[in-house]
């Protein structure tokens, strides 16, 4: 595929993944996150948030699997989330309250942590 030409992202976390279809599938569809650059079957890069992307890139063949960090995502309204994530037919990892800010999580396909935290 073309780059999609966006801004540059100011921070970006930087995930491998076996199987970069699936991956993108779980962020672009599932979470709808806005695809930045596509550079298949290297990397593709999704928007988080303002200002702050996701590189999803593609691992080497037989390479050992790395730690997986836990993602948070700071949202206004964690109910209407919820809510909008379930109805993609994603499964609820967890649920809480932080340091009086809701949150609920779910897993990526490559057992990441996806938090989405209430941004107040």
């Amino acid at each position: 595929m073309v780059p999609v030409a966006r801004a540059d992202p100011e921070v970006v976390v930087a995930v491998d993944t076996p199987d970069l279809g699936r991956a993108v599938r779980f962020y672009r569809d599932a979470l709808k996150c806005e695809v930045l650059e596509d550079r298949s079957p290297e990397f593709v890069m999704v928007a988080l948030g303002p200002g702050t992307g996701l590189c999803i890139d593609a691992a080497p063949a037989g390479a050992a699997p790395l730690p997986a960090p836990r993602l948070i995502l700071r949202v206004d309204d964690v109910p209407a989330r919820e809510r909008d994530v379930a109805a993609r037919g994603l499964a609820l990892h967890g649920r809480g309250e932080d340091r009086l800010r809701p949150w609920f999580s779910v897993v990526d396909p490559d057992g990441r942590e996806v938090i989405f935290q209430g941004s107040r």
